[in-house]
Order: C-alpha cells, then sequence, then structure tokens
C-alpha cells in the first residue's frame, strides 16, 4: 500500500507540472513559434510541429509511460549469488551486478559491472535464485497454466546446472524447463518441483545432491527418487552447496526432506551420514526451507526458525558453534516473515526489521562490524523490508521507509554490491539504479 501511495503522489506531481510548464492551455491547430516545444490542452500532450500545435501522447499514455518510468527504477525482490547480485523489478525487469565472467548477469557480455544492468531474460513473475556463478529465474502466467510456468537460467554451466543438455556457458537465459513450481540454485546444482513430474534435478551430484540414488553429474533434469506422482504436493525445494530439500503435503501434513551430502548435519536426519536418496527431517510444522553451504533452515508455521548443519560461525543461531544434525531452533528470533540462507550466515525479516547471524568475515551481517554472531543481530537503518537475500558474503534488503529501496552490504570485490564501487561495506549501501 505504501509503494502505491508513492507512485499516485508521483504521477499527479508530474502532471501537474508538466502543465504548469507549458504555463497556458493550447489548443492543437493553433499557431505556435518554437518548434519541439510541449504544452497540453484538457487531454493530450501537445507539440510545437511545424508553427502548430499537434497533439501527441493523451495523458493517460503519460501516465503509463510515467508509471513504467517509475517500475523500471522500483526494486521488488532481490537473489545474491557468489560475487553476483539480481533484482527483479516492478515491471518485471532483472537487472544484474558484480562477477560476469561467466555471463552470470545476464547482459549477454562476460563484463564485470559495478553498476546493475538489464539482464537478458523472459519477464520476471516467479522469482529469481542465484548459485556460485549463474542463477535461474521463472515467468509464471497470472493465471498459473501450467505451460507458461517456465524456467530460464543463464550463466556458468561446467557441470550442466543450467539443465539444457550441455555444459556451455550462456550469457543470455535459455528455456531449462516449463510447468515449474517451485526452484532453487545450489552452489552448481539447481532443483525444482513440477506439476505434474514431482521433483527433478540437474547439475553436479559429487555427492548425492541430485537425488537419484547416483552420484552422476547431469545436465538435464533427472527424476528424484520417491518424489513423483500425485501423493503428495510438492512444494518449495532448496539447494545448498551439496544437498537438496524439499517440502512435501500430504492432506494437512507437511514433510520435509533432504538428500546429499551431510558431513554436518544439514540432511537434519540426526547422522552425518551422506545420502543419495530423501531421507525424512523431523519436522511437521514447516512453511518454507533454504539451504546454505552446510547447514539448512526452516520458516514455521509460527513464525519462528529452526536450522541444523554446520555451525562453525554460529550460522544455526542458538547461541553456540556446535554442529547439529537436527533442527534446533534459533534463538529470540519471531515474528519471522523471509528468511534466506547464505554460504555460512542467515538473515531472517522479522516485524520488518533484518536480522542476521552467523559469519561476519566481510562484513555480511551488516552491523558496522566484522564479529561473528551465533545468535540474530539487528541491521541499522533498514525498516520495512521485503525481501532479504545472503549470499557468498554479502547479503541485500528491499525496504520502504516511505519509497521502496535497494540496500547491499558486505563483500564488494566484483562490485557485487551495486554501488558503483568495489569496496567491502559493513554497513548497508545503496544500490546505484
Amino acid at each position: 500500500m505504501r509503494m502505491r501511495r508513492f507512485i499516485g503522489v508521483a504521477l499527479v506531481a508530474a502532471v501537474v507540472s508538466m502543465g504548469a510548464a507549458a504555463c497556458d492551455v493550447r489548443v492543437a491547430g493553433r499557431k505556435c513559434s518554437v518548434n519541439g516545444s510541449t504544452a497540453q490542452d484538457a487531454t493530450h500532450l501537445l507539440v510545437c510541429t511545424k508553427g502548430r500545435w499537434t497533439k501527441s501522447l493523451t495523458k493517460v499514455q503519460i501516465a503509463f509511460l510515467l508509471l513504467a518510468a517509475i517500475q523500471s527504477k522500483t526494486p521488488a525482490s532481490v537473489a545474491a549469488g557468489n560475487g553476483h547480485t539480481c533484482a527483479t523489478m516492478e515491471n518485471a525487469d532483472e537487472k544484474c551486478w558484480g562477477f560476469n565472467s561467466s555471463g552470470q548477469l545476464g547482459d549477454g557480455s562476460t563484463t564485470n559491472s559495478t553498476r546493475p544492468v538489464l539482464a537478458s531474460m523472459p519477464r520476471v513473475t516467479g522469482g529469481v535464485d542465484l548459485g556460485a556463478e549463474f542463477g535461474c529465474s521463472k515467468k509464471s502466467d497470472r493465471f498459473h497454466a501450467s505451460n507458461t510456468s517456465q524456467l530460464s537460467c543463464w550463466g556458468f554451466n561446467g557441470f550442466g546446472q543450467l539443465g539444457d543438455g550441455t555444459t556451455t556457458n550462456r550469457p543470455a537465459a535459455i528455456l531449462t524447463a516449463t510447468a515449474v513450481e517451485s526452484f532453487a540454485t545450489g552452489t552448481v546444482h539447481t532443483c525444482a518441483s513440477t506439476e505434474f513430474m514431482g521433483v527433478k534435478c540437474w547439475g553436479q551430484n559429487g555427492s548425492g545432491q541430485l537425488g537419484n540414488g547416483t552420484t552422476n553429474p547431469s545436465s538435464t533434469p533427472v527424476q528424484v527418487t520417491g518424489m513423483t506422482g500425485t501423493d503428495h504436493t510438492y512444494g518449495p525445494v532448496a539447494a545448498g552447496g551439496s544437498h537438496s530439500c524439499v517440502l512435501t503435503t500430504t492432506g494437512a501434513a507437511t514433510t520435509p526432506y533432504c538428500w546429499g551430502g551431510n558431513g554436518s548435519g544439514q540432511l537434519g536426519d540426526g547422522t552425518t551420514t551422506q545420502r543419495l536418496t530423501p531421507v525424512v527431517v523431523a519436522l511437521n510444522n514447516a512453511s518454507t526451507l533454504s539451504a546454505g553451504g552446510e547447514e539448512t533452515c526452516a520458516l514455521l508455521t509460527d513464525a519462528t526458525v529452526k536450522c541444523w548443519g554446520g555451525n562453525t560461525a554460529g550460522q544455526i543461531g542458538d547461541g553456540s558453534t556446535t554442529a547439529r544434525s537436527t533442527p534446533t531452533a534459533v534463538s529470540g528470533l519471531t515474528a519471522v516473515t523471509s528468511l534466506s540462507v547464505g554460504q555460512d550466515h542467515v538473515c531472517a525479516i522479522a516485524a520488518g526489521i533484518v536480522k542476521c547471524w552467523g559469519n561476519n568475515a566481510n562484513g555480511e551481517l551488516g552491523d558496522g562490524t566484522t564479529t561473528n554472531s551465533a545468535t540474530p543481530i539487528t541491521v541499522p537503518g533498514i525498516s520495512h523490508a521485503t525481501s532479504v537475500t545472503a549470499g557468498f558474503g554479502h547479503t541485500c534488503a528491499v525496504y520502504d521507509d516511505g519509497g521502496t529501496k535497494l540496500a547491499c552490504w558486505g563483500r564488494n570485490d566484483f562490485g557485487q554490491l551495486g554501488d558503483g564501487t568495489t569496496t567491502e561495506r559493513h554497513s548497508p549501501v545503496a544500490v546505484a539504479f
């Protein structure tokens, strides 16, 4: 609602100022003295052409153009990868910045950028997720026609993580899959739940993160063992460094499953045993999942968070640095609406405030220091947050403090903070759109 009010005020102000600049109301066809000058009558923008006022755009068209211009500069959500970042704008454009050696900015080049560049891909209406040096985005039909729920991927493809049957890097987005419900990118693999085929994964598989009972990589989607058919609804998926998870629903019951690498207990089954096929996580009230390097977290239906797996930097959030092989409550965190797990730090939105915990070597916790924290700490200067993402040493958030803004902080050696520099930032800085 705050954004709608802002846009409405901006449009009214723009139209009023345009009328005021014309000094008085002109009538089409009357004489004018300065070719190219503009004015308005009751319904149109007028342009002085060959000494006479001629009608150009209607005021409705002007309003739509102004709205489009505002939306093209207004971020709606953000995703962080390894050295690069992408933001989905209100007009469904995708803008990316940072490291681009494999074309992961999606603009058709391999040139790094410290400021946002427009990516070449279908209009993004269903979300974006970024892996180590690649990304994927979803285009969804507003009426949810399955054949238009398309997944496109771009960037590094050395393990087939783009899913196009090759290992060729792609500096512009290519169609990967259709009928996609949920998807997630790991370090070098991708997983998706689909309407009719359950869960499929593709890319690197050295730890069994594709879930098909092997450790063979695949450049095309392969079926996750047991994750097919109509007995379950397959909801949010998560992909981490070498493991994957999905949240399934049967009737009113939800059950998380995970598979792949498990050296730190990131599968949540109480062991550290690698699993080539899915195992159950002992949680019955999860609403979404997010996976990082060697840790996994779940946002629960009571708006709290539980995490499990590696904890060397305190990324489980329970006040310790002890690895946890079963879900463990994050200390003092309530009213959570959004969650993102990075390589070894985690961030959440709680009552509109961004809170982060775990590794802080590059200032990715945003508190002005480089001190790790084993419990959630508040990122100062951000309120009314709507989107947060934790990457490989950096973090970004979309927030509205009277106008929608995007800020990033942490590692910035490739310009992944988008502020036009490569200077590491330990507190939030605005992205230079």
